[in-house]
């Protein structure tokens, strides 16, 4: 079994200067280097760095440039799926702008978030789809989206692998 690694020490140290700065090119170069630190450690400990890491990504979801809005969504992938079970205390700063950024009507910008989302949705209790189901509703009642993106929204519930906890509800 892998052991948990602390990437607080890794994450770049201008990475909140840079993901806030008004040049797109800084925002994507600090994505791209946290996108490594995440890709690059299997198994993070989960700690007060990245629920930051992950909700500076959640806030760029409405970043106009769409490349930095792909490489949000990549790390937040990389980080659900590396940070295991606990990242789901994240869930309620990250869906919500999420399936808000899926108006996109570039199919690429789509498929990356809805992958980021199937990520997230995974460390998420099953008991919290009631939640879900609403915000799902509500996003739908807000903008007509294109076929494949009505898809991408059922995907995580239809997908989801059913997880009890350990009170058993």
């Amino acid at each position: 079994m892998m052991e948990e690694v602390d990437i607080s020490n890794k994450i770049p140290s201008d990475f909140h200067t840079a993901i806030s700065s008004s040049a797109w090119k800084e925002r994507k170069a600090t994505l791209e280097a946290m996108l490594e630190v995440a890709k690059a450690n299997l198994k993070i400990k989960d700690s007060e760095a990245v629920g930051e890491v992950a909700k500076a990504c959640g806030k760029r979801m409405t970043d106009a440039n769409v490349q930095c809005v792909m490489l949000a969504a990549n790390v937040l992938e990389a980080l659900a799926q590396n940070v295991g079970p606990s990242f789901g205390k994240y869930q309620s700063a990250l869906i919500s702008p999420m399936l808000e950024r899926l108006k996109e009507r570039k199919q690429n910008v789509v498929d990356t978030i809805g992958q980021a989302l199937d990520a997230v949705f995974a460390t998420v209790w099953f008991y919290s789809f009631g939640f879900y189901a609403e915000l799902f509703i509500s996003h739908l009642l807000l903008f007509r989206p294109h076929f494949p993106t009505l898809q991408r929204l059922s995907l995580p519930l239809s997908s989801q692998k059913i997880r009890k906890s350990k009170t058993g509800h």
